[in-house]
Parts: structure tokens; sequence; C-alpha cells
């Protein structure tokens, strides 16, 4: 922690020489200005190897500090700085400054917490958050327990420069966390925004930075005890979340056949099997252990955070009086977490779209209550405060956005078919062999974690390089020559808000509407089976039909209701927050057509379409009822015929029986 003293009267002791004692002041001189950049570097260049200026046990004003500091910066200026041990290594004066600016002067705002000076002076241009340097870093927090490990220091487009601790290097320079520069964030959006090409490896480095960030703003603000190893776990969750991502992100989670338990892959549970093996591979374990004391069941821990919920009874070890742990990294709760809170925030800059979500408007007020829950039992959760209820909103309407514009855009979708077909036709020749021998086709893959170590969007590049006359891989080479040329699947028909009136199960749409192939004009040909691709959107707010805001405790400011949390009532959301699953969930229905169409032969499907296929696939829904009339409450006796009143309107807004009193 940094400390000053009156830093309200630093700039004239600094503009001064000590009247006081010369009884003189000589008015030719201009009073030299000092600033933050100014200070930092006389205070370096003043620095040598053998001053006791960085010791760790330095006082006030140590007494054997360079003669030229004091006598540009008289004793009046001096901070207290306790700063940990030089490295051994520190043996030239650059080494002194390095080590000078990771630990530093410049620390972040809540290190500075001396009661004694009031907000106005801790936010001076010498300490406080307007330096200009300080923005620039992102350094870690007083009281984070590895500020002293700190070996990485990253250049983010989001936040700026961001440090890394040496546990997270570890992880960092790893085959298997290198992998993630090469699988795209957001897969074929690229083809509709040519700028998001930014791949999973930097949004795990940001989703890390945000969980360091938070839990130090828990600790900070709401004075929450957790353990060292603790901070460790779920910092290591955030980086290691994505892991299990295959090529083009979430495209090829569609293309993997279901499990041998009759599940569907999910890539959270890959990204546990990937973590386990490169802590396994690489020999993580005992340095973990030995420097971080992370032991075998805090690897466990970990792999429940990268789930978002525990698998064990054992409450020691499931952490269950500290279930906000789990709601960090994957919150299956409510959908509020850094993983969401990074990809917001990077997705909408590399898509050059505007966003009105900002996490650090939410980031203070995050604190730790009691909920209770449905079945009487009480657990702490993160909860946020009512004020912030909006700007939660506005995170769930930019994620909607988002689909809507990128995510699921209909030539976004036409690629991602495209490349989902490619991959079916070529998976079972392309091959990935492991070290002990045995090979995995790309659909097999995600059986074993070496082999899957190897699956990256550059299959796409195998694909087009290969020379193989398989019927499969050529076929594949053909669809992804067509996405190059940009002939894509054309969409026929497009349905928005199709759960108020069509059926939405893509099978049994394309059951109705399909046509024979045996039995089949020219005309017709369209709706052959094999050509046509039913694709079914859907745009929530993150959790299918459930409205999240049914699932977010807050609290309120007064100090009566500090510690208590729940949910808002439907009437204390914000206005735009939409009620009902029909309103929750937006469906909208493509189909589309494999080979190319002209124009004519588009026109007359979608005419046809409309005048026979339609009613094949429309629900099944009650005739509406006629809504009752409403009048109005009070006759309206004051009106007089000289005012332009008619008798058609005394009619349209009085009550029948009212009738006879206003003539």
């Amino acid at each position: 922690m940094l400390k000053s003293r009156n830093i309200a009267s630093a700039g004239k002791t600094a503009n001064s020489s000590h009247p006081s004692k010369t009884g003189t002041h000589d008015a030719s001189k201009k009073p030299q200005k000092f600033t933050h950049t100014t200070l930092l570097r006389r205070i370096l260049d003043s620095i040598s190897p053998t001053s006791g200026f960085l010791s760790s046990t330095n006082h006030r004003t140590p007494a054997t500090t360079n003669h030229s500091l004091h006598s540009t910066f008289p004793p009046l200026l001096l901070p207290r700085v306790s700063l940990p041990p030089i490295p051994h290594n520190s043996d030239s004066r650059a080494n002194c400054a390095a080590h000078l600016i990771l630990h530093p002067l410049l620390v972040p705002e809540d290190a500075l917490t001396d009661a004694r000076h009031p907000p106005h002076l801790i936010r001076t241009p010498l300490f406080g958050s307007d330096l200009p340097t300080a923005k620039l870093f992102f350094s870690l927090p007083s009281n984070d327990p590895d500020k002293h490990y700190v070996l990485m220091v990253i250049n983010d487009p989001v936040y700026g420069n961001i440090q890394l601790p040496r546990y997270c290097r570890m992880i960092i320079d790893t085959p298997e966390f290198q992998r993630l520069r090469f699988i795209k964030q957001l897969g074929p959006v690229s083809y509709v925004y040519p700028c998001a090409v930014h791949t999973r490896f930097e949004h795990c480095l940001g989703a890390c930075f945000l969980a360091r960030k938070l839990i130090s703003s828990l600790q900070v603000h709401e004075n929450i005890e957790i353990e060292k190893t603790e901070i460790r776990c779920v910092v290591i969750a955030a980086l290691c979340h994505d892991l299990g991502h295959g090529p083009f992100s979430h495209l090829f989670a569609e293309v993997i056949p279901q499990q041998k338990n009759e599940e569907p892959w999910k890539h959270e549970e890959q990204s546990v099997r990937m973590f386990l093996h490169l802590i396994s591979k690489n020999g993580l374990e005992r340095e973990l252990e030995v420097d971080f004391c992370i032991t075998q069941n805090h690897i466990e821990f970990i792999c429940e955070l990268i789930r978002g919920r525990s698998t064990h009874r054992d409450q020691r070890l499931t952490r269950e009086n500290k279930f906000y742990l789990y709601q960090i990294v994957n919150n299956t709760v409510n959908g509020i977490d850094v993983d969401k809170w990074d990809y917001l925030a990077r997705d909408a800059l590399f898509l050059a779209i505007n966003s009105s979500f900002d996490f650090q408007r939410i980031l203070p007020f995050v604190k730790v209550c009691e909920v209770k829950q449905k079945d009487g039992s009480v657990r702490k959760e993160l909860c946020y405060r009512d004020k912030v209820a909006a700007d939660l909103n506005h995170m769930f309407l930019t994620r909607r956005r988002l689909h809507y514009s990128a995510y699921q855009h209909r030539v976004t979708t036409a690629v991602a078919i495209m490349y989902k077909d490619a991959f079916k036709k070529a998976g079972r020749y392309i091959t990935f062999e492991t070290a002990d021998g045995k090979e995995y086709n790309l659909l097999e893959s995600v059986e074993d974690p070496e082999a899957f170590s190897q699956v990256t969007d550059g299959i796409v590049h195998e694909i087009v390089r290969s020379k193989s006359r398989d019927r499969g891989m050529v076929e594949a080479r053909k669809i992804i020559r067509r996405i190059h040329e940009r002939k894509l699947y054309q969409c026929i028909i497009e349905l928005p808000h199709a759960q108020r009136e069509y059926k939405i199960d893509p099978k049994k749409i394309k059951k109705e509407i399909e046509e024979d192939d045996d039995d089949i004009s020219p005309d017709e040909r369209i709706w052959r089976s094999r050509n046509l691709v039913v694709e079914v959107s859907s745009f929530t707010y993150g959790m299918q039909t459930k409205n999240p805001f049914e699932h977010i405790p807050f609290y309120k400011k007064s100090h009566t209701d500090r510690d208590k949390a729940a949910c808002l009532p439907e009437d204390k959301w914000p206005v735009d927050v939409p009620s009902g699953d029909d309103k929750i969930e937006d469906i909208t229905i493509r189909i589309y057509s494999r080979e190319l169409v002209t124009d004519d032969e588009l026109q007359r499907a979608r005419t046809d379409f409309e005048n026979n296929r339609a009613k094949k696939i429309k629900r099944e829904r009650p005739a509406p009822s006629t809504p009752k009339k409403q009048y109005m409450v009070q006759p309206l006796r004051s009106l007089e015929p000289e005012a332009g009143i008619t008798p058609a309107v005394r009619r349209h807004f009085s009550h029948p029986s009212d009738q006879s009193s206003l003539n």
C-alpha cells in the first residue's frame, strides 16, 4: 500500500526553495513544474543498485537514499513505499527500474484506502486514477496474493496492458493452450464482418483478467475471505474454460455425433478433458503444488468451475458455502459471468458494433449475499445493486443484438451450413495420430485429448490442399471452393417470429414441405429432400425460454436491507425487459437450397411456399376471442354541443346507460 504526506501541499513545496530558511525568493527564476511523469523519471534516475530506497524495510525518509533525490524532492514529497525485496539478479539500474514499475507507485485506486486522506486528495494527479501512465497498466491489486509473481504483461485491445501471474504463464506456454490461437472466436462470422477474426486465445486471456478483477473487487469492497488457492483456481478456470472448442468454435459442436451416453457433445466437458491432459502431459502437477499449493483436490475444483456446477457430495470439496465462486466463470444460475462480459466487449469491438454495455459500471456493485432458495435452504451468491438492473438488461440486449446482427446472420448461417456439410463429408478421411500410434478421424478426435490438440481451423486448408480422390474429400473440396467463390447456399424462405404461427421442429418442417425425389416435376426440383436445409435460429436472453431477471438477486442501498437479496418483482424490472416465454424466445426459420437456382426459380419457389406449403407447417391455434369493448368510467357530462362534440363522438366515448344524461 502506498501512502503520502500532505499531498495538497506537495506542489507548493516542490516549486519553492524553502524560503523559510533562506529568507529570499528569486523572482527571476520560473517555478519548476513537476508532473507525475517527471516525478517518476527523476526517482528512477536517482536510483542506484546500492541505494536503500528499494529496500523492503525502507522508512518514510530512507537514510541511504541518493542525495540528488533529496535535493530535487524534499522529504515532504517522498512517499512511504513498502516494496518486496529486489530479486537477486537485480545487479543493474535497469533491473531496479523495472522492479519499481512492476510493484509501484502506480497502485490501483482500491489500494488507496487511508482514511486520513479524503477522496478529493486521493484522486490527485500525483497518485490518483488521473495518471495517464496508470491507465496503461491494469496492475495487480494490492490485495492480490500473487502480486510478486508477475512475469507477463500483455497489451490487450480491450483493456490495455494487463498483467498475468507466473502460474498463468505456465499454462499459456503449452501447445494445448497455444492451439487456441488457430480457432476463430466467431467462426464463419468473418465472411460477413471481415474484421471479426479474433481468436479464442485472446478471449481466454481477457476472461482470466476479468476474473482476477472481480475477485479483487469482492475482497476490497465486501471484505470477503477467499483463500489464495481458491483465487488461483478461479483464475485458472477462466483461463482454460474454452480449451475444448473445436474448429470454428460452436459450429464444430453440431458436427460431432452424440456420445455413448446419447447426450450431445459439449465443449465444457471437452475443456475439462483438455485441461487435465494439459496438466499431466506438461508435468505441471508438481510445480503447481510446490509453488502455488494447488493440489489434486484443487484441480478437481477447477474442473467444476469450468462446468459451472458442483459434482461432489462432499461439502468440503464442493465449497457449497462459497457457491458464488461457481458463478464467476460459468454462471448457470442467471448467465452473468466474466466469460460473457469479455466476449460481448471483444466481439462488439471487432464487429464495429456499438455496445451500450460496460462491465465497469456493474463491477463496483457486485457483492456476496445469502439468498434463500425455493427449497428453503440458503446459499451465498453474487448479488447486484437494484440500480444496475437496467445495465444488466443492456448486457442481455447486447447479446441478443449480436445474435441478430452477426452470430446468426442469414449469410453467416449459410456459410456455417456449408462448413458443416464439408466437415461431415471429409471427417472420415482426415486423421490425427497420437504418440502411441493410434489414429482418430475428425469426428472421433474428441475421444482423445492428444488427437484433439491437433484439430484447429487449419483443417480447411488440409481439405483444400488434399489430392485425395475419395468421394467425400472431393465433395468437401467443392463446397469449400464454393465458399471462397461466394457461391453460397441460397435462402429460399425466411420466417421471422415463427414461434407465433409455425412449428419450430426443423425435421417436421422439412418432412412437410419436401417432395419425393422419384416423382417430381422440373419446377419442384428445388423442394427435393437432399437439396433442402431447414435452420431454426433462436434468439434468447441466454437461458432458452427463461427470463434471467427471475433468477438475479438484487440488494438495496439502505443499511437494513443491505445484507438481504432477492429477485425483483416484475413491476420493478426495467421497462424494456420482456415478459412471457413467447417474448423471451424469438425464433426465425430459414429454408436454404444447396443447389444454385436462378432468380425466376427462386421467385416461383417462394410463391409456391406461400400458396401451398406454408399451411402445412402452421401451428394449430384457437380462434382469437373478440376483445370486450372498453368504456370510460366517468360519463362526459361537461361536453356541450357548441364545443364541437358530435353525437357520434358521444356514443363512442360514453357508456350506453349514460346516453340519456348526455342529451
